[in-house]
C-alpha cells in the first residue's frame, strides 16, 4: 500500500545547458549571417576549383541535403562514428549566400552528439 507520507514528486532537471548552447550557436549565425551579407547569390555556372571559398558557396547553395558526421556520445554506441542526414539551406532560393544553416534540436542524436 503506498503511503501518503513517504510519496516524493519527481523533480524534473532544466535543460538550460542546452538551450544556452542552442542559444549561442543561434546568436553566433545570426552574427556571421550579417557579417558576410555581402556574399551574392551563385546561379551560374561552377566557379574554378582553384577558389575554394566560392566553390564551397556554389556547393552550399545548390544542394538541399547533407550528411553529419560526429563520433557518438550515446551510450549504446559510445565513441563510434554516427552519420545522419539533415535538410539544409542557405536562405531563400533568390537570396542564397553560400552559409549552411541546419536546425536541429537537442533531442537529435547528431545534435546530443554536438552538444558535448
Amino acid at each position: 500500500m503506498l503511503n501518503a507520507n513517504h510519496y516524493t514528486v519527481p523533480r524534473f532537471k532544466a535543460h538550460t545547458k542546452v538551450i544556452t548552447n542552442m542559444l549561442s550557436k543561434t546568436l553566433f549565425l545570426a552574427s556571421l549571417r550579417f557579417a558576410l551579407a555581402a556574399i551574392t547569390v551563385i546561379n551560374s555556372d561552377p566557379p574554378n576549383p582553384q577558389l575554394k571559398a566560392l566553390s564551397a558557396r556554389y556547393v552550399i547553395h545548390n544542394v538541399d541535403w547533407v550528411s553529419i558526421a560526429t563520433i557518438s556520445t550515446l551510450p549504446f554506441a559510445k565513441s563510434y562514428p554516427f552519420t545522419n542526414i539533415k535538410s539544409m539551406s542557405d536562405g531563400p532560393i533568390s537570396q542564397g549566400t553560400g552559409i549552411p544553416y541546419i536546425l536541429m534540436t537537442g533531442i537529435d542524436f547528431s545534435g546530443k552528439d554536438l552538444e558535448v
